[in-house]
């Protein structure tokens, strides 16, 4: 009995020593908590205005930076290559010794609190001398650079202050702050220059001075970022399915034919978006239904020719029609503008067009022949009378006539800068071949054969604007996806990355650098801004515009 009351007397002692412990444990894990998340005093901030200048004395360089609320000290590292292990400072400043004299040293600063640290700030170099300091050339001040879009590229205008002593100046820069290897323009007489870029990315400047042999640090460096934004315009819920291409009409409407049934043409109005809005989407109009008198049936493949129509080559068939893009009944006629494609050419007639459709100046309509892979030339009706013409059979032969060669998977054409046909051959190593409209002399575009390597080989789409071909580029199968690319019409021209990934897949939007695609097909391109066809193994379909480059504020 006794020790039953001595139990019922220790029981509520034993639950208030349970609950001081637990209050206890709750606080303590709130300040574990509190360690992890960094809060106020804490450095988030990268120490600004990194500054590394030669002291006159050999093998010696001053190194100082703005001093960060919250830290309890910095870290300090440098290196000729690679950087070396970082050395704690307790200032903002710091004399590094023991250097070797005309060497470049890269030097970065971070700031750290307890366990809590800054990223590291941008490089800057600094070259000791043991020269003095008055015969030195001094680095630049007020490094600025402005950035703008002209047409389909970006240009940016670099200046500073000049510099005492200096006779020239050397503007360095690259898209990657850590690594300036890349271009530089030396023996600059003036304090200002340009340099043009291609597409998005972030691009870093930085410049030195220069005084005969003696080259001074760096400036701290400043960058311009061009961006553009992927989003989704239309969804498969609109019913607009299984579409291979998109074309832009001069009223800067988009078209396109989904081909399940029942195929129907639809007219996109890519400026009823509501571009502050992620979920809006365009609205859009039947143009044309299949059959009679629409003639829509299964034109997967579309162009836009100089008189105001829209032609369509029928997947699986074996003629092209066209369409009034000024009729807005709803209902447009499909007029046909070739003959039985197969029965001039004395070609299989069990084959079909497969690969793209193009249209010349002159109305003349090229295609291809899916089996044969011919290219067809369809010139303009004579009084009524249609007419077909091969204009280059299955081997080609390159324009010095040494090589002969096949083409294989044509996927897409587009009529080129150059009063010429431009056509993209998936499986010939994702060539781009050049095709004379009236000889048939065939080359590979831009003088020289554009190998992408196994198995990059895939070229989808591919349209011309404002001095670029712009095209899709994907892989086979279910495991890749595409990007966007644009070049230049040049003997060295590479291609320019765009959006997408061409390893990776998806329908992401945002950002162009990290947007991903499924299956991207077709391209059509108007003041700057690009549409896509972007299809899923389902063959649900979207189509995804592509902003114009901007300069990000």
């Amino acid at each position: 009995m006794r020790k039953k009351s001595f139990f019922l007397i220790l029981l509520p002692v034993i639950f208030i020593l349970i609950f001081i412990w637990t209050g206890c444990k709750n606080d303590s894990d709130s300040g574990n908590d509190d360690k992890n998340d960094p809060g106020e005093g804490i450095p988030q901030t990268v120490p600004a205005n990194l500054s590394v200048t030669p002291t006159g004395i050999s093998g010696q360089l001053a190194v100082s930076w703005d001093a960060v609320t919250g830290a309890f000290f910095y870290e300090l590292r440098w290196g000729t290559g690679t950087f070396g292990t970082p050395v704690e400072i307790k200032g903002t400043s710091h004399v590094v010794t023991g250097l070797s004299n005309d060497t470049d040293y890269n030097f970065q600063v971070r700031a750290v609190s307890g366990s809590f640290e800054s990223e590291w700030s941008t490089a800057v170099s600094g070259r000791p001398s043991n020269i003095p300091l008055s015969e030195l050339p001094a680095i630049p001040e007020n490094l600025q650079a402005e950035g703008e879009v002209v047409g389909d590229y970006g240009i940016i205008t670099i200046s500073w202050d000049a510099a005492a002593n200096a006779d020239s100046y050397r503007m360095e820069w690259g898209t990657n702050p850590n690594n300036w290897s890349g271009a530089a323009i030396e023996n600059l007489s003036e304090t200002t220059t340009t340099v043009e870029i291609s597409d998005v990315g972030e691009y870093f400047f930085r410049v030195r001075s220069v005084k005969g042999a003696n080259i001074s640090g760096t400036t701290t460096p400043v960058s311009v970022k061009f961006v553009r934004m992927v989003r989704t315009i239309t969804t498969p819920s609109q019913d607009v399915k299984k579409m291979r291409t998109v074309v832009v009409g001069p009223d800067g409407m988009l078209y396109t034919v989904k081909t399940d049934d029942p195929h129907t043409a639809w007219r996109i109005d890519p400026s009823s978006i509501d571009l502050s809005d992620p979920n809006s989407r365009a609205t859009h109009t039947v143009f044309a239904n299949h059959g009679d008198p629409g003639h829509v049936w299964t034109a997967g493949y579309l162009a836009k020719g100089p008189d105001n129509y829209l032609y369509g080559a029928r997947i699986w068939g074996r003629d092209v029609f066209k369409w009034d893009l000024s009729d807005t009944s709803g209902d447009a006629v499909g007029i046909r503008v070739s003959d039985d494609i197969h029965v001039e050419t004395e070609l299989n007639p069990g084959q079909a067009i497969w690969g793209g459709i193009a249209v010349g100046p002159d109305g003349s309509v090229f295609v291809v022949s899916a089996g044969e892979k011919v290219i067809i030339k369809i010139p303009p009706p004579v009084d009524g009378v249609l007419s077909t013409a091969v204009i280059h059979t299955i081997e080609g032969t390159y324009a010095n006539n040494t090589t002969v060669r096949k083409f294989q998977d044509i996927d897409s054409m587009t009529w080129g800068h150059d009063d010429a046909v431009y056509i993209s051959d998936g499986f010939n190593d994702g060539a781009i071949w050049r095709i004379d409209p009236d000889t048939g002399e065939t080359r590979h575009a831009f003088g020289k054969h554009w190998n992408w390597g196994n198995p990059f080989q895939f070229v989808y789409g591919m349209a011309y604007h404002d001095g670029y071909y712009y095209f899709v580029h994907g892989t086979s199968g279910n495991t890749g996806g595409t990007a966007i690319y644009k070049m230049r019409p040049e003997s060295d021209a590479q291609p320019v990355l765009i959006a997408g990934h061409r390893d990776e897949f998806g329908r992401v939007d945002g950002f162009a650098q990290d947007a991903r695609f499924f299956k991207a097909k077709g391209i059509a391109v108007v003041s700057g801004a690009i549409y896509v066809v972007d299809r899923n193994d389902s063959e649900d379909s979207t189509i995804r515009m592509i902003s114009p480059l901007e300069v990000l504020k």
